[in-house]
């Protein structure tokens, strides 16, 4: 009886970490999909290191065949219970930058992007990044909202301009193709950061 329960232990414990295993599997390939990778046709994807290969040429797609957009830093949100100096912290965060913004085959949107911005301590602050966003249908008027994330390089005065820092960030978005609104959370320094995009390309 105790060999017939121990295998069943066995058996069960195997199924719950192939479950998981699966699970966990399916989730990296769903994201693989969202990242610049996700534009080279899978049987022509590479391997291993070669995964950097795929992501510069989804980047170089992106940008080749993106639209131009305008981008304008909006406002920059410093919520009370974290900066009780936010009447000193920059909320009006001036400045502007480049997107070249494709929707992809499952209606998805994909972007690049340079910014330049007045930061918190009205400092300069550049950015330049990668930007997926899942895009549903608002009614029928043509508005989307949106959930992705954005990832990218940035340096900041408070280093020095020395060390690039990396970032991936949630975004929301919600507009048209024409203009967009985003926001986005920054976990680290806990404020909330919103920017527009201005489509040029007709």
């Amino acid at each position: 009886m105790r060999s017939v329960i121990v295998s069943l232990s066995l058996a069960l414990a195997t199924t719950t970490v192939g479950a998981a295993e699966s699970w966990f599997s399916r989730f990296l390939s769903d994201f693989n999909e969202t990242t610049p990778v996700g534009l080279v046709p899978a049987n022509q994807r590479a391997s291993g290191w070669g995964w950097f290969g795929d992501a510069w040429t989804g980047l170089k797609a992106t940008t080749g065949e993106g639209r131009n957009g305008l981008l304008v830093p909006m406002y920059t949100w410093h919520p009370a219970p974290s900066y009780n100096n936010r009447s000193e912290q920059n909320s009006y965060t001036w400045g502007a930058g480049i997107s070249r913004t494709m929707i992809d085959a499952r209606g998805n949107e994909r972007m690049t992007y340079a910014l330049a911005f007045s930061d918190s301590h009205y400092d300069f602050q550049p950015m330049i990044g990668y930007g997926w966003v899942a895009r549903w249908a608002l009614g029928s008027g043509g508005l989307y909202g949106g959930l992705g994330y954005t990832a990218g390089l940035t340096v900041r005065s408070d280093v020095g301009y020395a060390v690039p820092i990396p970032y991936i960030l949630p975004l929301a978005s919600i507009g048209t193709d024409g203009f967009t609104l985003y926001a986005t959370y920054v976990p680290g320094s806990n404020v909330a950061f919103v920017f527009s995009r201005l489509q040029l390309d007709s």
